[in-house]
């Protein structure tokens, strides 16, 4: 929203040329040079007074916008962590290395990092070097009334259009044009998903018929590396059967 103020009368410039506008900012005499500074002034304030809820909202908005426009599977988001925190910040992009993780990542590395485990045992390989979460489980989450976007649940790619759950251990995903992870198991969801939002643990990890925990992300390692970024294709290459559904190993 610009406001601007029509000039009824004949301003003289210092060039001496009679002129008459809607307060462009190209008079150097005193009483323009006093409107342009106003004008300018107050296109600043709006410009400033966007922020916040609403930068936040906007942002809300564009990646909507990206997810809904999405037709074949497709990575909606990247995130990564160089401290152990339980949200990530999303990322332009991310680097995968191979047999570490996303670089620069707290989880990455040869042997786990999951501070539990390392304190049971520091020499167990890493099968958790990539952490990857649907975008549809945002969508159920979201219509029960939780708020819960990209990266907030620790995830390191969010997904869209591909049921990650139902692929067979030993899947392969060729992220972008070299990435390639191999799913390993089922991610356990941390018990400080309830701090983060009460109920949440609930939501994000139901029970079957039996009881059992039903997990909602998945883990893997990287064996191709590559950059990926928001946009990417998701290729799903299955291994050969038998299959195994994904379990959580520990």
């Amino acid at each position: 929203m610009y406001m601007i103020w029509k000039i009824p009368q004949p301003l003289t410039s210092i060039t001496g040329r009679s002129q008459t506008g809607y307060g462009q900012c190209n008079f150097t005499g005193d009483l323009i040079g006093a409107f342009c500074f106003h004008v300018v002034r107050y296109n600043h304030s709006i410009k400033d007074a966007i922020t916040g809820d609403k930068m936040a909202e906007r942002k809300g908005e564009r990646l909507k916008s990206k997810i809904e426009g999405l037709t074949d599977p497709a990575v909606v988001a990247v995130s990564s962590s160089a401290r152990h925190t339980f949200s990530k910040p999303n990322q332009r992009s991310i680097r995968l290395i191979e047999g570490i993780g996303v670089e620069g990542d707290a989880h990455s590395g040869k042997r786990v990092k999951h501070r539990t485990l390392v304190n049971q045992n520091p020499l167990k390989p890493n099968l958790r070097q990539v952490h990857l979460i649907q975008s549809e489980l945002f969508d159920e989450l979201n219509a029960k009334g939780f708020s819960v976007e990209p990266g907030q649940l620790g995830e390191n790619i969010t997904t869209r259009g591909v049921d990650l759950l139902a692929l067979p251990t030993g899947t392969n995903l060729k992220l972008g044009a070299e990435a390639v992870i191999e799913l390993t198991a089922l991610r356990n969801p941390c018990r400080q998903i309830d701090d983060y939002q009460k109920g949440l643990m609930n939501a994000v990890a139901d029970r079957d018929g039996e009881r059992n925990i039903v997990r909602k992300a998945v883990m893997g390692i990287v064996l191709i590396g590559g950059i990926v970024r928001p946009g990417d294709s998701v290729i799903v290459n299955l291994p050969a059967e038998p299959h195994h559904r994904l379990e959580y190993v520990w």
